[in-house]
């Protein structure tokens, strides 16, 4: 259940995401006392807000330009452009999952409409023995998943049209990026609130899974 604070921060995302002084106003009564342990950390989450200015649950995130895969990527993929929805982060004792959502045309041999894509970055993640309620994160593969109950067809069918490898989706790709971390500034049941390497601060609510399948 979301504490009282939790509960305004939440809110004010909703009334004021593009406010970056407001919503991190609202984050201060929650991140000036340390967290708990890592121990909870793991779990599915979704992103909903972080102070690049864009919120993802109003889907206003790279309002000021169109990311491309290549870019989201590392290299890894074609430099389709994208529209990104959503953004989930899948946490286990190990292992460190970062997904970037967005949709694709299915051609009409498909039946046409669209299909929902996630660009997962897949690596490990362990807690720093030196910096306390710091997460260390190394990325070492990107995977192309579809959505939850998705035409799996179509959905191969829309990798293709878009110039992507169907094969991204039958085998992650290796990457070689340099380490990063989270620092973990807000844990519970319910919300988190983290800062990343680049000092973007981020503010995730728990989800009970991931609408997206990992083939």
């Amino acid at each position: 259940m979301q504490t009282p604070e939790e509960l305004a921060l939440l809110d004010t995302i909703k009334e004021d995401a593009a406010s970056k002084k407001l919503v991190l106003a609202a984050c201060a009564p929650l991140t000036s006392e340390p967290p708990p342990g890592l121990e909870t950390l793991s779990g599915d989450w979704r992103v909903e807000w972080t102070d690049l200015g864009k919120s993802f649950a109003q889907k206003l995130i790279f309002k000021l330009f169109t990311p491309s895969l290549k870019m989201l990527s590392f290299g890894a993929l074609p430099p389709v452009k994208v529209n990104l929805t959503d953004s989930y982060n899948r946490i286990t004792p190990t292992g460190y999952d970062l997904l970037q959502c967005f949709e694709l045309p299915a051609p009409e041999r498909s039946g046409g409409g669209t299909v929902g894509v996630a660009m997962a970055l897949c690596g490990s993640g362990s807690a720093n023995s030196e910096i306390p309620y710091r997460l260390d994160v190394q990325f070492e593969t990107v995977v192309l998943l579809p959505a939850t109950g998705a035409d799996v067809d179509a959905f191969y069918a829309a990798l293709e049209a878009a110039g992507l490898p169907s094969d991204g989706a039958k085998e992650p790709i290796k990457i070689e990026v340099k380490p990063t971390y989270i620092d973990v500034e807000h844990l519970s049941d319910a919300l988190r609130v983290h800062k990343g390497a680049s000092g973007t601060t981020y503010v995730l609510e728990r989800v009970e899974d991931i609408p997206y399948v990992f083939m």
